[in-house]
């Protein structure tokens, strides 16, 4: 952090469970707001989506390269999001000048992200087949890798979000004005990276348990519309491209859960810097 940035008297932890739980309610109780900054990323993720479809037959390096795009409209609502919690911003488009830098850095940090976990299965898939090369053979003469798989697979998530929780604090830092880098985030959140860590942990299972809900949602929101049309949607999809009821509940899931980070972000940010709200000089510089 620079000169600039806050230096507190008296920093505080950054709570585990009730700072997941605000931040739910906070994104929670602005359902309009999250409406309108979703918006466009919804479009963009729509497109993403349909751009998937009708390449099946892609390679598992460009397969993982399409989903990690993802992360472009998950940048823009996060970045909206910090904008709007942060500095009190309308809920409009960023459209101003002045954002650009802010959402390319946004960016950089969502991207690498994206590529990490979408890899992450891949990964442990390679790197225990390769373990397993060395490995003895069973009773029919193959080697049984599933447990490291799993285990590999498990090592890289759980690092993931460790290196996530400490890094993305750059971002409510340079969505406030102030200068912030992958550096100056890990230091800022030394002493506090296994709070980080579990908060984001949870946050992931909360998450996951949101996104059974919205499967359910989805399944009976197209069974009534298949009611009511007497032709099932599904088969509209060789024509319309239209998403899953999977697609449609992790597309819903992946933005709703965004925005429930970035505010996390923003919660975490205040309790760790002490950080009270903008200053007028930072509000003329982005707005």
């Amino acid at each position: 952090m620079s000169a600039t940035d806050p230096n507190p008297l008296h920093p505080q932890d950054v709570p585990v469970f009730s700072g997941v739980a605000r931040a739910f309610k906070s994104v929670l109780s602005r359902p309009l707001v999250l409406t309108k900054l979703a918006l466009v990323p919804v479009l963009a993720s729509l497109v993403l989506l349909w751009a998937y479809q009708m390449t099946p037959s892609l390679a598992f390096g460009a397969e993982i390269l399409l989903l990690s795009l993802l992360s472009l409209p998950c940048a823009y609502l996060g970045l909206a999001w910090l904008r709007h919690s942060m500095l009190g911003g309308n809920a409009g488009l960023l459209l101003k000048a002045p954002w650009v830098p802010s959402y390319g850095r946004a960016l950089a940090y969502c991207f690498l992200c994206f590529l990490w976990f979408v890899a992450a299965p891949l990964l442990a898939a390679g790197g225990a087949n390769g373990l397993t090369g060395f490995a003895r053979l069973d009773a029919a003469g193959q080697t049984d890798s599933a447990g490291l798989v799993f285990l590999a697979f498990l090592s890289l998530t759980l690092l993931g979000l460790y290196v996530t929780g400490r890094l993305f604090l750059a971002v409510p830092a340079f969505t406030a004005g102030l200068s912030a880098s992958p550096r100056a985030a890990w230091h800022l959140s030394e002493g506090q990276g296994s709070r980080l860590f579990f908060a984001v942990f949870v946050l992931v299972l909360a998450l996951l348990i949101v996104s059974v809900f919205a499967v359910l949602g989805v399944g009976s929101i197209r069974a009534t519309i298949t009611v009511i049309l007497g032709y099932p949607v599904d088969r509209l999809r060789d024509v319309t491209l239209i998403p899953t009821v999977g697609q449609t509940a992790a597309l819903f899931t992946l933005l709703f859960g965004t925005a429930v980070f970035a505010e996390f972000l923003a919660i975490a940010f205040r309790r760790i810097t002490g950080w009270s709200g903008p200053r007028d000089d930072i509000l003329e510089r982005f707005e």
